[in-house]
């Protein structure tokens, strides 16, 4: 359906022109209909999981595999596992699910779940601001802001703590409780702010969205639905329960850090070189001006970096207060330029409206 507008719309530019212009035209929208068809063929490939005849035409299997020297398409297979989108259900059966023999939506998202105790039986999960934790809170928003370590946590997701000693270097701050660490953590259920846990570990699980109760939902094998009311957002099930092993503030975590040099030293303070001397250039003042005024905004907007969101509506609507607030600057301002319009139409008439002008028009009419 997607090439048939693209035809379409193809045909009605090519339809306007003439000449050269119409000749030219036609190429470019034959070979954008040629580039669309060959780069969705590894992205329909990744979405099947084999290698099964295509549901695009044959050739455009056989120019795809003549050009990928070029990388001209690509199957965003990272962000795929990183999602878990297209994961293939076991009880699938093509003839009773999805649309032309394709999975429907199945998600099985890697996620790391932390977890402190303080007798090493009873544990209890430690929420992160973005990522998902606890299935009974709906997703946040985060744009424009990129909340580094919730997205680090993802990347832990897909291999193993072993090859993120960072993660090591995240638990060992929890328990000695370091406030700058805690901080970017979700502060408002943090159950230890008092006294840090005397344990910590990691578990790994499979993430899915539950899914409002319709047909086409009902369809879909062994995913969870969600009735009216149900304040229900994920589904998971266990990948390990020892992804990483209980650690104790014992001094052998960060034995290991210090062996894969991660010092957790303080966090160096941003400073501005150069000076705004008289005696320096233009440019080096210009610049560290405008360096000063940076890490000032920055210093004054960390507040407003640390909201968590709006909830609304009993949780079924959050909103991200950054966007919220940029987006209602925006709004003022597209407001705001029929008004400034209207003055600058006000201030040029009074100006035309001079004894000069006023003068000047008369002898014009004269």
């Amino acid at each position: 359906g997607y090439l048939v507008w693209v035809g379409v719309a193809s045909i009605l530019h090519v339809h306007r022109q003439t000449g050269w212009s119409a000749v030219w035209g036609a190429c470019s929208s034959l070979l954008a209909i040629w580039w669309i068809v060959v780069a969705s063929v590894p992205f329909e490939r990744s979405l099947l999981r084999s290698d099964p005849s295509w549901v695009l035409a044959g050739w455009a299997g056989e120019h795809w595999m003549a050009t990928r020297q070029w990388q001209m398409g690509a199957s965003y297979g990272l962000f795929r596992s990183m999602t878990g989108v297209g994961a293939m259900s076991e009880r699938f059966d093509p003839d009773k699910h999805g649309w032309g023999g394709l999975a429907p939506a199945i998600v099985r998202a890697p996620v790391v779940v932390i977890e402190g105790s303080r007798n090493g039986k009873d544990w209890t999960e430690i929420e992160f601001r973005y990522k998902p934790g606890n299935v009974a809170t709906p997703p946040r928003r985060t744009a424009p802001h990129q909340p580094r370590l919730d997205w680090q946590m993802w990347f832990a997701a897909l291999g193993s703590y072993q090859h993120n000693p960072w993660l090591l270097n995240l638990l060992d701050k929890i328990l000695d409780g370091v406030p700058e660490v805690i901080d970017l953590l979700d502060t408002a259920s943090y159950p230890y702010h008092h006294q840090p846990p005397s344990q910590v570990r990691a578990s790994l699980w499979q993430y899915d969205f539950t899914r409002a109760n319709t047909s086409w939902a009902r369809r879909i094998p062994g995913v969870a639905l969600t009735t009216q009311g149900e304040e229900v957002w994920w589904t998971r099930s266990l990948v390990s329960r020892t992804y990483v092993p209980a650690l104790t503030n014992d001094g052998r975590v960060k034995s290991v850090l210090n062996q894969v040099r991660i010092v957790a030293g303080p966090e160096p303070s941003l400073m501005c070189y150069g000076s705004a001397d008289s005696d320096t250039s233009f440019f080096w003042r210009a610049t560290h001006s405008l360096c000063t005024t940076t890490l000032y905004i920055q210093q004054r907007c960390a507040p407003i970096r640390r909201g968590l969101g709006l909830t609304l509506f009993g949780g079924s609507l959050v909103l991200d207060r950054p966007l919220v607030a940029i987006t209602s600057l925006m709004l003022i301002s597209i407001g705001a330029l029929p008004t400034l319009r209207a003055i600058a139409q006000a201030v040029k008439y009074l100006v035309h409206r001079t004894p000069t002008n006023l003068q000047n028009d008369k002898l014009k009419h004269e």
